[in-house]
């Protein structure tokens, strides 16, 4: 194997968001666990039985999704950055601190925080979207779309 290549890997979430129950079905290989803000409470979802590599075997997870959730979902390059000392990207923090901001403004607010965070720009895949359950008819609403922030 190549040095360059030696530590590249995938990871994968699964997402299923059942329209008749306020639930959603999580399946992760190797990802980062998600985070969930619940009315006023941002936690990170704990997987019982996250699954790695992803030819292993899997455990599909039931997370409470009901109205007014949000679920960020992101790859792992948001995570993954670091500032000048070396921290990574505080993203449950971030998070709990836009609580209250309106849906439609968490991609920009989390696509120009991590322009500032990283000490050299964007490094690595760094995507991100929001996923939001609407009021009481369990739709899903578009909260200001994707946002790809690969650096060049």
């Amino acid at each position: 194997m190549r040095a360059e290549t030696a530590d590249r890997f995938s990871t994968v979430l699964l997402a299923e968001i059942p329209d008749d129950r306020p639930v959603i079905r999580l399946l992760s290989w190797g990802h980062p666990a998600p985070v969930v803000r619940r009315g006023g409470t941002v936690e990170t979802v704990e997987l019982s039985a996250p699954s790695v590599p992803v030819d292993a075997p899997f455990a599909v997870e039931e997370v409470p999704f009901g109205p007014g959730d949000r679920l960020p979902m992101f790859t792992d390059g948001v995570t993954d950055i670091r500032d000048a000392s070396g921290a990574f990207y505080p993203l449950e923090r971030r998070l709990r601190a836009w609580a209250d901001e309106p849906a439609d403004r968490i991609p920009a607010l989390l696509g120009e925080d991590l322009d500032r965070f990283g000490a050299h720009g964007l490094e690595d895949d760094t995507t991100a979207l929001l996923v939001v359950r609407a009021g009481g008819d369990g739709a899903l609403v578009p909260a200001g779309g994707g946002r790809a922030m690969k650096a060049g």
